[in-house]
């Protein structure tokens, strides 16, 4: 018998994202997206930078909007990376949640 780990609601997305850690630049897409994270695929930039428990800083536009966090690596597979989101404030959780309510099925 399989467990799912995982708590919160997770929603398909589909829009660029950026992450630095220590000056070096990822160009991201937004796979999926939930409260407390983000998945994202690297589509440029050397992932075997990367590394689990790091912190990065994360950008995404989604409808006109711009959200910007400090997240931290949890895991990272091939290209995909998944992070959680740190400290987010009342603004930012606003952001996630009407991602999260407009991509819902």
């Amino acid at each position: 018998m399989e467990i799912e780990r995982r708590v919160h609601v997770r929603v398909k997305v589909n829009c660029e994202m950026a992450m630095v850690l220590d000056g070096e630049y990822f160009s991201c897409q937004a796979r999926n997206i939930a409260s407390r994270g983000i998945l994202a695929r690297v589509q440029s930039g050397d992932v075997s930078i990367l590394e689990e428990t790091a912190e990065v800083a994360c950008w995404l536009e989604y409808n006109g909007r711009n959200f910007e966090a400090k997240c931290r690596v949890l895991r990272i597979v091939g290209r995909d990376v998944a992070l959680i989101f740190l400290d987010l404030r009342a603004d930012q959780v606003s952001f996630v949640q009407d991602m999260i309510e407009e991509n819902g099925e």
